[in-house]
């Protein structure tokens, strides 16, 4: 147990008296479900089992000393300082569903040879996607606010993490946060982004409820240019990339009907 955290690192293992392993873990149950994060250090023991660990609360250190590696019997001593082993001090780290996009923060106090931050999304805990990457500032000690947005979702649980990355590959992971998305309660079509644009540019709305949608682009004088879409679709939040590869540049209306509603939104497509 590391500290009163609620985490235990767990170190090696053997496999069929052949396969010996030098994997290091983190079991982190603070946030009340299983979490485990593989942690990455410069220098690790050899591979072994049978090793004996123990936490030294007033060093805030995890000490490793011994085990076998399937030949010999091992006498080393290895010492995993846990108030040091993040380069980067994360003060906080939270989401909010604000604006039909999901904001994502977090601030640091101090930073050393940082790259930068990837982030990670799931919606089981156990797979995660790269959803974009945050540039870090390297070694400062000023603290530094960090924002990014996820504008692809639709309605349920989402959860977040950091991998704060270092300029030589090391890697540590932030703790999870979770983003909840519910079914949206008002027919919207958002303004096209980005607008104007070259080529393409992506429409994104939400339903209340299942609904026959149609969606369609007009021209200054009212007729139609293209057809979007047309079909049945559940209530969600929803996005459609446009491409205006075959009309000229100007001024076009897309108009969005579902349940009896519609909406209209200018876009100028600039070629």
């Amino acid at each position: 147990n590391i500290g009163s955290k609620g985490r235990m690192m767990l170190f090696g293992g053997r496999y069929a008296d052949t396969n010996y392993f030098n994997d290091c873990y983190l079991l982190d149950l603070s946030l009340g479900y299983e979490c485990w994060t593989k942690l990455s250090f410069k220098s690790c023991p050899s591979g072994r089992y049978g090793q004996s660990m123990i936490f030294s609360p007033q060093d805030n250190q995890t000490i490793l000393f011994g085990g076998y590696d399937g030949k010999n019997y091992l006498n080393d001593t290895w010492i995993f300082n846990t108030s040091s082993t993040d380069p980067v001090e994360l003060l906080s780290f939270s989401g909010t569903f604000t604006g039909n996009v999901i904001k994502l923060n977090w601030s640091t106090a101090t930073e050393t040879n940082n790259l930068g931050f990837e982030i990670q999304r799931s919606i089981d805990q156990v797979k995660f996607d790269v959803i974009g990457f945050v540039n870090g500032n390297g070694t400062t000690s000023a603290a530094k606010n960090y924002i990014f947005i996820d504008r692809d979702f639709n309605q349920g649980i989402y959860y977040y993490r950091l991998k704060q990355i270092d300029f030589d590959g090391s890697y540590y992971f932030s703790d999870l946060i979770q983003v909840v998305i519910n079914i949206p309660e008002e027919f919207t079509l958002q303004q096209n982004y980005p607008n104007p644009f070259n080529v393409s540019t992506t429409l994104k709305y939400q339903l209340p409820k299942e609904s026959e949608v149609r969606m369609n682009v007009y021209d200054t004088r009212g007729r139609l240019v293209e057809a979007l879409f047309a079909g049945r679709q559940a209530a969600g939040y929803y996005h459609y990339i446009w491409s205006g590869c075959n009309l000229p540049s100007g001024v076009y209306a897309i108009r969005l009907e579902a349940g009896g509603q519609q909406a209209i939104r200018k876009c100028i497509l600039i070629k």
